[in-house]
């Protein structure tokens, strides 16, 4: 089984998954397109929430 971790930075309202997984053929580019292979997202973690500069946001 071959796994990796990746880390994203996307701007609000990206699809990780789908830019991922290439959402069957509805998202391009995805990962897996330029992989040549079929890529399954298994987990899924937000690090971090910034604003439009990037600076982290403090949510209570």
């Amino acid at each position: 089984m071959n796994e990796a971790v990746i880390v994203v930075k996307a701007e609000s309202g990206t699809y990780i998954k789908e830019l991922v997984t290439g959402d069957g053929g509805r998202t391009k580019p995805s990962l897996s397109e330029l992989a040549g292979c079929a890529i399954e997202v298994k987990k899924l973690d937000v690090i971090n929430i910034g604003d439009e500069d990037g600076e982290k946001v403090e949510r209570n």
